[in-house]
């Protein structure tokens, strides 16, 4: 049986309560969710379990953060009408009047080996929203049309690409034909960055997201551990809410003859990178505080490439059920500056070992 977050102790119940009484809710780590009305609590204790855990308080509509690692001991007082929460601290008591308090809350903070970043649900314009016209062959436009997209659920990104050590340490094997432990991994199959999400969910005892079999994958989306994103979850996260060429405002010097100013400060590539990698993290992060999410290295996505269904699903998208190519997302050192725009999406025969594609991951709430 799964480790609980938290464990009450609820010594006594009072009959007659009012529907609108303060709420402790308690999140377990199967996902379950369970309110109770505060004055029924007469103790509460914390159990050891994975990862970093801090009580949130939300009072007087500001919310109060604890570390539970410097919390001593929590109690209601006076016994008898619990009026008061006390909260005990090495250097400092806390005194918080229920009467006052919303709702508390026990939030985990998962401890990982990867830097990740949290990304709220929301929506977003997904296609070419800014000042240049999109990649295009022929007739087939690749970042059209322009279409709302829902993510309802939120998650966790990788801050930084994954890199080369990264990589090697869960691995065993270093591919990238340019080496450096801080430069982002390339040369890696697609199926290749799957089992790398696997062999870590494993290690960190998470639920490994994909079922392998061969070259392919299936993926589970509701486990909690390592994946690809999705390319509607790429974007939204490389947007960060904006809605121009970059998450740093429109390109202006398209052509490549000149140092683009906007792209030069979040971005290495054909023209600023000296045709090579660069370590990870040295530009400037989006809103979000996702580092390198344009330049660097291109990053597979966990989308099928099918131009007939880019726009299909309005709300948490996958892409189509099966293809030959898989979605590349986010420019590199090598390509142009219209290459490395948040709407520029195209795919790559998925057995392919590409020496400007990595990988970031992401992983459920």
């Amino acid at each position: 049986m799964k480790t609980l977050l938290l464990l009450l102790s609820i010594l006594f119940s009072i009959s007659e309560l009012c529907a609108d009484k303060p709420q402790f809710t308690v999140k377990l780590e199967d996902g379950t969710v369970k309110s109770y009305d505060i004055d029924e609590i007469e103790e509460i204790s914390f159990s050891q379990a994975k990862g970093k855990y801090s009580l949130a308080i939300y009072y007087h509509d500001e919310q109060v953060i604890i570390n539970t690692k410097m919390i001593l001991g929590i109690k209601f007082w006076p016994e008898n009408s619990f009026d008061t929460l006390i909260v005990y601290q090495p250097l400092d008591i806390n005194l918080f009047a229920l009467a006052e308090i919303d709702s508390i809350s026990l939030i985990q903070y998962f401890v990982s080996s990867i830097d990740m970043v949290y990304i709220p649900a929301g929506k977003f314009r997904m296609g070419n929203t800014g000042k240049h016209a999109g990649l295009e062959y022929g007739s087939q436009k690749f970042e059209y049309p322009v279409h709302e997209v829902e993510l309802t659920n939120s998650f966790y990104m990788s801050k930084y690409e994954i890199t080369q050590k990264q990589y090697e340490d869960i691995m065993g094997e270093n591919p990238a034909y340019i080496k450096g432990d801080n430069y982002p991994i390339v040369d890696v199959e697609w199926i290749l960055a799957c089992k790398f999400c696997n062999m870590l969910s494993e290690k960190e005892g998470l639920e490994k997201c994909y079922v392998i079999k061969g070259d392919t994958a299936n993926c589970y989306f509701n486990r909690n551990g390592y994946r690809l994103p999705t390319e509607a979850e790429w974007e939204y996260a490389c947007r960060a809410g904006t809605s121009e060429d970059t998450y740093y405002g429109d390109i202006t010097a398209s052509n490549d003859s000149i140092l683009d100013p906007q792209l030069d400060k979040i971005a290495w590539y054909n023209f600023n990178s000296d045709s090579s990698f660069k370590d990870i993290g040295l530009k400037e992060p989006n809103k979000f505080g996702l580092y390198d999410m344009i330049g660097n290295a291109s990053e597979w996505c966990w989308d099928w490439y099918d131009a007939d269904t880019y726009n299909h699903d309005a709300v948490d998208p996958k892409g189509s059920i099966n293809g030959t190519h898989k979605i590349i997302r986010g420019g590199s050192f090598y390509t142009s500056a219209l290459e490395n725009r948040s709407s520029y999406r195209y795919g790559y025969w998925f057995k392919l070992k590409i020496p400007d594609v990595g990988f970031r991951v992401v992983r459920g709430i």
